[in-house]
């Protein structure tokens, strides 16, 4: 069945021909100097946002990976999660959040069940493993000065592809990974309802490993 975006006329046409690098690319022209994201002292503005996710987008890309190819990123709620999956949408692939707290053991088998070939972790994570490919983030260090492999990003991805795996409890078995299209994000950020006014500020309360927070994000 073909995605039925809100909306008829030009707000469908419209829709289809977006995809979320271009939305978010749109937002960071309509408030380059406004808040983006905050935690405690630390606070990005969406230009910054943009210029670290885009140095972190250049890295992921530099690992030769196909479009929507599954990214681990094993980082909890915080800044740093937030430009992990901002720069795996830039690098074109499809972001799969990871619980920090779960065991190796556990994680090593979510990614390698996906194929998953590159995980995203922070400086306090300790994943090591020789057939997964890591990169490490660290905000302070990244940009704004672009990455020598982003000359070709944000990566146009189409609107029906896949853009996050989240994995499901496990309390009736092993945990199953679900795909979340893009289509579903751009219904939301296209919603007539606004369920979130602009200039409104939004918690991250929900843990990232849940669909529910790619709201809150």
């Amino acid at each position: 069945m073909a995605p039925r975006f809100i909306g008829e006329g030009p707000t469908r046409k419209y829709a289809e021909k977006m995809n979320l690098a271009l939305l978010f690319q749109q937002q960071v022209l309509q408030s380059h100097n406004k808040i983006a994201v905050e935690d405690g002292e630390h606070v990005l503005s969406y230009e910054t946002l943009h210029a670290k996710a885009l140095c972190l987008a250049g890295r992921v890309h530099s690992q030769q990976l196909n479009v929507c190819s599954r990214v681990g990123i094993l980082i909890p709620r915080g800044i740093n999660h937030v430009i992990a999956q901002v720069a795996v949408i830039y690098a074109g692939g499809s972001c799969v959040p990871l619980d920090p707290k779960l065991p190796e053991q556990q994680l090593v088998a979510r990614m390698e069940n996906l194929d998953s070939t590159l995980v995203i972790v922070d400086t306090e994570q300790s994943f090591e493993r020789s057939k997964i490919g890591i990169v490490r983030i660290n905000r302070e260090e990244l940009g704004p000065h672009p990455h020598k492999d982003d000359s070709c990003l944000p990566t146009t991805v189409r609107h029906n592809r896949c853009c996050h795996i989240f994995h499901t409890s496990g309390t009736t078995g092993a945990p199953k990974a679900v795909e979340i299209l893009a289509d579903g994000l751009i219904n939301l950020i296209l919603d007539p309802a606004d369920l979130i006014q602009a200039g409104q500020r939004t918690g991250h309360a929900t843990t990232v490993t849940f669909d529910i927070s790619m709201l809150e994000i």
